[in-house]
């Protein structure tokens, strides 16, 4: 797994508690805080949508929190350790947008408007924004000149739209002009702790809700979907780390393969595996395991994958899924009912727990998987970054490994704790995070 070291890197996760008798407002991270943030700035824009404009406009902020040059000049100014951050965090969607004023200037018209709303940010950068009450950030203008530059300036590696790879702060010199009031202006972004964290409790909040008595009697079901990140083949590198993960559960937790389906080059590669093991909330009982995973290019035309999430969302006690999410639409609870022609049927008084562990789930599903039905709660992990899942074998193997622990009175905030610092000081020297940060957090 050495190739893989510099994956999760990216990663800076965040798990909403929502639904276990805590605040639904409340966000337990390990490496990051959540703040809110009001801001008012002008645009000129021809969009005929001026609300849209608006709301595509904050978009940018994406490409701002994920610039090394941002990152370096807030790690010089505030004299705090960022080196190691590939991106410093993520807004929460959907914003509140207020539309000021509107005025026509020739063909465009100038729109003023103010927003607010609440961002995960990496724990040091947090705090000294907080301290000082704002922070200042270069936002685009002329939303039309931004965009002309996108050929120029946008990363030809990534898929998303240019305001995900919109840099400013850069130094390329073909892209310097970004920076100038014709493109773009400084917003200055006031920034408050969330009032809405009230929860003293929320650290010892228990982790192994999901294996008590939930509606399977002794069967544990757990989902695992793993995403190719290019295209279906066992090099790809999100195959390798599909099969890592299946050779980890047999030979530490005794997992069995029940069933196999397909090959990897099919992109429909589906494993039944089962395992009987001592409970890990009592040692004197046993619980069956059973854990269907599925390799598939998961896009919303894949009837086969369609299906596999609908029975995951139906009998799940656990769904993890790993790679890309399309900017909140590969598991987006609406997308995937209406691609389908039989809706899931939520199972009511159950409680599940989600793992969104794709690129930027954090803005998207905080809310969204929440009261699904009657009686119902969720635990749910997304990541405020982007990631991939070249090294989900480091971070998943430990989530099962606290899973399967004979620890019951395990709590999210030390399973994090313990997550972080396994892979931190990993005894291997190319581990994940290369020994000394403690970025890397899958946060409750």
């Amino acid at each position: 797994m050495k190739s893989l070291k510099f994956q999760y890197l990216v990663a800076l996760s965040t798990l909403a508690l929502q639904g276990l008798a805590v605040n639904a407002q409340d966000t337990l991270s390990s490496a990051g805080k959540e703040i809110e943030f009001e801001y008012s700035t002008s645009i000129l824009t021809t969009s005929q949508s001026i609300e849209t404009a608006a709301r595509n406009h904050f978009r940018y902020l994406f490409g701002v929190f994920e610039a090394s040059e941002f990152i370096l000049e807030q790690e010089e100014k505030f004299d705090v350790s960022g080196s190691r951050l590939n991106a410093m965090g993520s807004p929460l969607l959907p914003i509140n947008v207020v539309i000021q004023s509107v005025r026509a200037q020739s063909s465009n018209s100038i729109l003023k408007y103010t927003a607010s709303g609440k961002m995960i940010i990496a724990k040091e950068f947090a705090e000294a924004w907080l301290k000082q009450g704002f922070v200042d950030i270069l936002l685009p203008y002329d939303v039309d000149k931004v965009e002309s530059m996108e050929q120029t300036c946008g990363n030809k590696d990534f898929m998303g739209d240019f305001w995900d790879s919109y840099n400013p702060y850069t130094d390329n010199k073909n892209c310097t002009v970004l920076a100038t009031p014709e493109y773009s202006q400084l917003v200055r972004f006031k920034i408050t702790a969330d009032e809405s964290k009230k929860n003293p409790k929320l650290h010892d909040h228990p982790f192994k809700k999901v294996l008590g008595n939930n509606g399977n009697g002794e069967d544990l079901n757990i989902y695992y979907i793993t995403d190719f990140m290019k295209k279906p083949s066992r090099d790809d590198i999100a195959a390798v780390n599909f099969f890592e993960i299946i050779e980890h559960l047999k030979n530490e937790h005794a997992f069995l393969v029940e069933t196999q389906k397909g090959r990897v080059v099919d992109a429909n590669h589906r494993l039944t595996m089962l395992a009987r093991m001592s409970s890990p909330l009592n040692s004197n009982e046993f619980i069956n395991v059973r854990l269907k995973t599925l390799l598939t290019k998961a896009k919303l035309t894949n009837k086969q994958y369609l299906r596999f999430y609908k029975e995951a969302l139906e009998q799940g006690d656990i769904i993890i899924y790993a790679g890309h999410d399309g900017f909140g639409t590969r598991t987006n609870l609406k997308k995937i009912a209406d691609s389908l022609v039989n809706k899931p049927k939520h199972p009511e008084n159950k409680h599940q727990i989600f793992w969104f562990d794709a690129c930027r789930t954090y803005p998207f599903y905080m809310d969204m998987y929440q009261s699904l039905a009657p009686g119902s709660s969720a635990s749910i992990i997304v990541n405020a970054t982007t990631v991939t899942s070249g090294a989900t074998s480091y971070v998943h193997s430990y989530f099962f490994d606290a899973l399967f622990s004979g620890e019951a009175e395990l709590t999210w905030k030390s399973l994090l704790d313990n997550m972080e610092e396994r892979i931190t000081y990993a005894d291997d020297e190319e581990s994940a995070l290369e020994g000394d940060t403690g970025l890397f957090s899958v946060k409750p």
